[in-house]
């Protein structure tokens, strides 16, 4: 069967053979998700969020929804920057949130990165949307 039953999980997969399922097995190990640093820690969800919050002291967030101020005089002066990760709690699941921001030629860059803590076809049952406003104006993604 699959290795993770030997590790103490309760995967129950029979086919050892089957590759694919090795990759996509809900009690595989994951890397820690915590952006610009180079952290080799490895382990499943709940071991890694407490790692993010005890090791990494992450901004843990009860709810849905986020308000986040990013207020900048010239938002032509970007420098590289990572915002601190924030960890939502909501819906019985696991939700990484961080931001970067950097220069591309003379155009201030802006990223946000949403990350579902779970398998592939859990996260299909779940979408999000990103409002990012100022100056009376406002744009809105959805995925």
């Amino acid at each position: 069967g699959c290795e993770r039953t030997t590790e103490g999980y309760g995967c129950e997969e029979d086919d050892r053979r089957e590759l694919k399922h090795e990759s996509q097995c809900s009690y595989r190990p994951y890397s820690c998700p915590y952006a610009g640093s180079e952290c080799t820690v490895i382990g499943d969800f709940p071991y890694l969020v407490a790692h993010l919050k005890d090791d990494h002291k992450v901004d843990m967030h009860n709810g849905s929804t986020f308000n986040h101020r990013y207020v900048k005089s010239n938002p032509h002066e970007v420098e590289n920057a990572t915002w601190m990760l924030t960890v939502f709690s909501c819906f019985g699941q696991y939700f990484c949130l961080h931001f970067e921001a950097f220069q591309l030629g003379i155009s201030p860059v802006y990223i946000a990165f949403l990350r579902f803590m779970g398998d592939d076809n859990e996260a299909k049952n779940y979408s999000y949307s990103l409002e990012v406003g100022g100056n009376g104006r406002k744009m809105i993604w959805q995925g």
